[in-house]
C-alpha cells in the first residue's frame, strides 16, 4: 500500500488495538492510538497530560494545566472544541506523512475528504467483549459489563458530539465487522485486503 491510510472505530473490548497492531506488524505501518496524544503535546509544545483528560470524553481545561511552568489563572480556561481542532491537525499531519494505523479519535470523520482513507469500525458480541474485558483487566462480569457500558457510552456522545453523525453506524464507515468471527489475525487479513483493493479501485 503505497499511501493508504486505515483508520479504526472499536466498541471497547472488541480488540480493536490488537487488530490494529496486527496490521501494524504485517504491513510494517505505524499504530497511533494513545500515542496520537504524545504527538498533538509534541506539536502544541503542551503537557502530553492534559491531552490524555480529552480522551474521548467531555471536560472543560485550564490552559494552565497545559504548562508545568504556568500558575493557575481564572481566565485561563479552553474547551473541548480548541482541544478536539488541535488533535484534528495532529491526526491530518501523520495522515499526510505517509500510510498508517489510526485508531479512534473520529478519524474516519476528521479524514473523511482524503480519497486514501479506508475506515473500519469493529464490533463484537457483548459476552466475548466482556470475557476479553474480564481476562486483560482481571475483573468479575459484573464490573467488566460496566466498564462496556461506560466505555461504550463516552465512545458514542464524543463521536456524535464531534462529528453529528452516528457512532458504529455503518454509513460512517467503508467497511464493519464483526471481530469475533474470523479472530484477530483473520480481521486483520480481511482488513488488509480490503484496504488493499479499495486502493486500486480509487486510483
Amino acid at each position: 500500500m503505497d499511501n493508504f491510510i486505515i483508520s479504526i472505530g472499536r466498541e471497547y473490548g472488541a480488540g480493536g488495538r490488537t487488530v490494529a497492531a496486527r496490521i501494524g506488524e504485517k504491513l510494517g505501518l505505524p499504530v497511533y492510538d494513545d500515542s496520537l496524544l504524545q504527538e498533538v503535546a509534541k506539536e502544541y509544545g503542551y503537557s502530553p497530560d492534559i491531552f490524555k483528560k480529552v480522551d474521548e470524553k467531555h471536560h472543560l481545561f485550564s490552559l494552565s494545566r497545559l504548562f508545568s511552568t504556568n500558575s493557575w489563572n481564572a481566565s485561563n480556561y479552553m474547551g473541548d472544541n480548541m482541544l478536539f481542532q488541535m488533535q484534528c491537525q495532529a491526526i491530518r499531519d501523520i495522515a499526510a506523512k505517509g500510510p498508517c494505523v489510526i485508531v479512534g479519535r473520529c478519524a474516519n470523520y476528521v479524514l473523511r475528504d482524503m480519497d486514501n482513507v479506508v475506515s473500519v469500525f469493529l464490533s463484537s458480541s457483548l459476552d466475548i467483549r466482556v470475557e476479553r474485558v474480564m481476562r486483560r483487566k482481571n475483573l468479575d462480569r459484573s464490573e467488566a459489563r460496566k466498564i462496556i457500558a461506560r466505555k461504550d457510552s463516552k465512545r458514542e456522545d464524543f463521536y456524535n458530539c464531534y462529528t453529528l453523525g452516528h457512532w458504529g453506524r455503518a454509513s460512517e464507515y467503508d467497511l464493519c465487522l464483526d471481530s469475533s468471527v474470523l479472530g484477530i489475525d483473520g480481521t486483520a487479513d480481511v482488513i488488509i485486503s480490503f484496504a488493499q483493493k479499495a486502493e486500486k479501485h480509487r486510483r
